[in-house]
């Protein structure tokens, strides 16, 4: 259903912004990027909206904190002020190693309220980015630090940290702050698992997922998948088996996504379990979200789910949920219920799961025409759940019929340009009407199901 990445193991530092993650000493280093003690150093940042560059000192002397000047930001709600692309401090960096960005803040005494802004992480284009917010909430000098691995992602394609070309504060309301001292923390070797600094391992998956188990949580291995309980029912083996077989199925269904990372799944003991880690994951991203009602949710690249007796280990939600998981960085959409990703972990999971009905479903909904039409289906937003047999038909036909198969890569390399799965706009590359090729699935169908 939805979607990614996360923690961090910090350095030689003695750091401490909110995130409710222990920071250990090691050997990873700091790199300095940005320090305004000469007003020449803003001809390495654009403003957006025009907001005014200023190097100048905090009004009050304060102790703790960078001396000299500072970017001194009054900004409305919108504004913002970035790295240039072609910044000499950001030449070099390569944002999979980095672990954190830290920075110092100066805020006025007697302020009424904390000033939210955003951190963000911008690919080339400008269309996608990682961002967290960040609550100024103090007064004098204070310093932040901000992991990689617990930044949300912009909506539609999803950001890659080795496309990152810039980083920005963001105003997401008016407020006037001192910015100075803006450096990262780069690692000196990937996670223990071989992941990027900048993301989750499954090791702290893991121990974020059950933390009053830390370390003691089944983590059983596949190529593909990385499934995680505390489930002592659960035979971890036979579903990593299981779920490896359905990932080598849909890489060979769609080879032109080329290498996909592993995805991963975790199954709680219980359902308020399983609810409560979306609301905590949340949090971890200075967030909220509600908790799921669904069997089975993929939040952020990470696919959730419980354990139920009567369905054993092989559970059909397990399935659909990786499918989710498996797919998100290889697809470079975000999951937000639409037909693609439905599309695909229902059409999945009926391949593995079979619904003894399914046909009767599909030619009985042909029959009565109580369907809404493709073009609203198809269009990129959350899809009804009485709409998903639509959504895997019509995946079905898009890898199975010899004409449209040929165009898929085509396609879908559409939608990450646009990064919106709203087939409208892309029928060209299908060369076909709404009309031919609503025509076209029905004949599909009729002749499959």
């Amino acid at each position: 259903m939805i979607a990614r990445a996360w923690l961090t193991r910090l350095v030689g530092l003695s750091l401490a912004i909110a995130t409710g993650v222990s920071i250990s000493p090691g050997e990873d280093a700091v790199r300095p990027l940005f320090s305004f003690d000469e007003p020449a150093a803003v001809d390495a940042l654009v403003a957006l909206n025009n907001l005014p560059l200023e190097v100048a000192a905090p009004p009050e002397a304060a102790a703790g904190g960078p001396q000299g000047s500072a970017l001194h930001v009054v900004g409305r709600g919108g504004d913002g002020v970035y790295a240039k692309r072609d910044a000499v401090a950001l030449a070099g960096i390569d944002w999979p190693r980095v672990r954190t960005l830290t920075f110092w803040v100066f805020r006025p005494t007697g302020l009424s309220k904390p000033t939210p802004i955003e951190v963000q992480f911008m690919e080339a284009d400008g269309k996608t980015r990682f961002w967290r917010r960040v609550d100024l909430d103090h007064s004098g000098w204070k310093h932040y630090e901000v992991p990689l691995r617990w930044f949300r992602w912009s909506t539609g394609r999803i950001p890659q940290w080795n496309a990152v070309v810039r980083v920005g504060f963001y105003c997401r309301e008016a407020g006037e702050f001192w910015l100075d001292d803006v450096a990262v923390v780069e690692a000196s070797e990937p996670n223990a698992d071989g992941s990027p600094a900048a993301e989750l391992s499954t090791e702290e998956l893991r121990d974020f997922a059950f933390p009053a188990a830390a370390g003691k949580a089944k983590l059983e291995r596949g190529k593909h998948v990385a499934v995680i309980t505390d489930v002592a029912a659960l035979d971890a083996a036979q579903l990593t088996a299981h779920l490896d077989k359905a990932a080598a199925v849909v890489a060979a269904d769609l080879p032109f996504l080329g290498e996909v990372p592993q995805g991963r799944l975790v199954v709680f003991a219980d359902r308020t379990a399983y609810q409560k880690f979306t609301v905590r994951a949340a949090e971890q991203l200075n967030s909220a979200a509600a908790p799921p009602t669904s069997g089975g949710f993929t939040f952020w690249g990470i696919a959730t789910s419980y354990w139920d007796p009567d369905y054993g280990t092989l559970r059909p939600v397990y399935l659909h949920e990786f499918i989710h998981s498996y797919l998100d960085d290889a697809l470079r959409l975000d999951n937000s219920g639409e037909w693609l990703h439905e599309g695909l972990a229902s059409y999945y999971q009926l391949k593995f799961h079979p619904q003894d009905n399914f046909g009767d479903l599909v030619r009985n909904g042909l029959v009565a025409r109580n369907f809404p039409p493709l073009e609203q289906v198809l269009n990129g937003k959350k899809i009804e759940l009485a709409s998903y047999w639509q959504a895997a038909t019509v995946i079905a036909m898009l890898l199975h019929d010899d004409a449209y198969k040929a165009k898929l890569p085509a396609l879908v390399a559409a939608f990450q340009e646009s990064g919106s799965t709203d087939l409208g706009p892309h029928l060209d590359k299908l060369d076909k009407t709404w009309d031919a090729f609503t025509a076209d699935w029905e004949k599909f169908c009729a002749r499959t199901y």
